[in-house]
């Protein structure tokens, strides 16, 4: 899936846009993430609101054609905030982007397309990727070794900045494709145990 459709500035809110392009330039600006310029938090979530433009899901994914792209996100707080206000109004290959609370049962997991888990121990982490199972889910959290334990992306202060560590391997068996570019900002892993 890669995003195709662009409010304009007057639908988002000059400054809701600006605030969200200025995050996206130092995002995806490497060495422009020190500690002190942008909170990790604002961080964590351009992370999250780009991944629907640089990770393709399969067509089955998706039941209708204008079913929402869903973020899961498991606690409130001020990543599930800043995401809020940065998917508002947008839509991606048509679908438009949603933002939903899930608690740890099956039914409350349907179709979400991106999970992010935070705040949670690590059982409660493996019982999330147990009920996401085989779906098409991009699952993300805050946990160092989440991709070596069965995540696809974690996101990790490393150096100052925070940074990506994708398992590769298990995006690839759900069916997911992840842009090159993304890849090129990540520390790529097995997912084998360190």
């Amino acid at each position: 899936m890669k995003r195709h459709d662009h409010p304009s500035m007057t639908r988002i809110g000059v400054s809701r846009g600006l605030h969200a392009l200025l995050l996206g330039m130092l995002l995806w600006a490497p060495g422009m993430t020190d500690a002190g310029s942008v909170p990790d938090y604002q961080i964590k979530a351009v992370y999250l609101y780009n991944f629907s433009n640089f990770v393709s899901w399969p067509g089955e994914a998706f039941a209708r054609r204008d079913e929402p792209f869903d973020y899961c996100i498991v606690r409130r707080g001020r990543v599930e905030k800043t995401l809020a206000s940065l998917i508002d109004g947008e839509r991606v290959d048509g679908h438009p982007l949603r933002l939903r609370l899930v608690e740890a049962r099956a039914d409350a997991l349907s179709g979400c397309k991106l999970l992010y888990l935070t705040g949670l121990d690590k059982d409660r982490i493996q019982r999330y990727l147990g009920l996401v199972g085989d779906l098409p889910v991009l699952t993300v959290a805050d946990v160092a070794d989440f991709a070596n334990d069965g995540g696809m992306v974690a996101l990790v202060r490393e150096r100052r900045k925070i940074r990506m560590r994708i398992n590769l391997r298990q995006a690839i068996d759900k069916g997911l494709r992840l842009n090159a570019r993304l890849l090129q900002l990540a520390r790529i892993i097995d997912g084998s145990p360190q």
